[in-house]
Formats: C-alpha cells, structure tokens, sequence
C-alpha cells in the first residue's frame, strides 16, 4: 500500500495509471484500502448528543409532572411550552417521566375466551340470535331481534 502511494505522490499521476505501471490490479488496491481503513482507530465522538436533554431540563419536567398529577405528557409537553418552563417534545416528556417511575402505563384487560355470551347455542346449525327488546313507535309496539 505504501509503495503505491510513495510513486503515486513521486510521479503526480492518478491512482489507475500508477497500479498499471507497478501492475497491481485495482481490485487488489482498493481491497488493502478497505481492509487498512478498518484497522484504523476510528475518532470518538463526543459522549452524548447535541440533541439530548439537559440535567436542568429534566428537573424541570419532572417538578412540572409532580405538580400536575392530572396531566397525561403530551399536554405537560404544550403547557410547559407555553408557560416557558421548557420546550421539549411531548415523547421527550413521556421518556423521562418513564425513567423516573412517573408515568402509569395502559396495560389492557385480560380477555378469557368466549366470555362475551351468556348463552351459546345448542347446535352447530342452531342461528345465533340475540333479542334487542322493545322499542314504540308512533303508539305500537315492536320486539326487536338482532340475527
């Protein structure tokens, strides 16, 4: 690898015309430079992002969540917007209140199977049928039944 840069940088000419005349072929080339661009320590980026909260910002959401129990995230997000005590997203506010044990999460009921009917019907044929009850119209009144 080094000697093909050394002669490339010697003679000025570009890189297809340098592996010609050292008779490299390019696939070998650039498969050393992929194989020598992993090998080197890539740089560090800085710890965390320019995106993510700060200390302060937390703080702040979880006091405005303490003093507005009533308030699902999404509304603490525009209130808290509107009366300036930050401006985050409201699945910003939904993370930290999570993290801090604030948030009570939906959790749905548990279903037993076939438990919506009170009475099933006697055979596989049998037309399932249940009664609307009563309804008057006009002075007269009708059965209704939902087939």
């Amino acid at each position: 690898m080094t000697l093909v840069e050394q002669t490339r940088q010697r003679s000025r000419w570009p890189v297809r015309r340098t592996l010609k005349a050292l008779e490299i072929p390019r696939g070998s080339y650039y498969r050393w430079r992929r194989v020598e661009a992993w090998e080197k320590p890539r740089p560090r980026s800085p710890t965390g992002s320019m995106y993510e909260l700060l200390d302060s910002e937390r703080q702040a959401i979880i006091d405005y969540a303490l003093k507005h129990p009533q308030v699902r995230h999404r509304e603490l997000a525009w209130r808290m917007l509107d009366e300036g005590v930050c401006g985050v997203s409201s699945s910003s506010v939904y993370r930290v209140l999570r993290e801090a044990d604030l948030v009570c999460r939906w959790k749905p009921k548990a279903r037993v199977k076939g438990s919506g009917r009170d009475a099933k019907p006697g055979r596989p044929d049998q037309k399932w049928s249940a009664e609307g009850g009563t309804s008057s119209m006009c002075g007269s009144q009708a059965k209704t039944t939902i087939c």
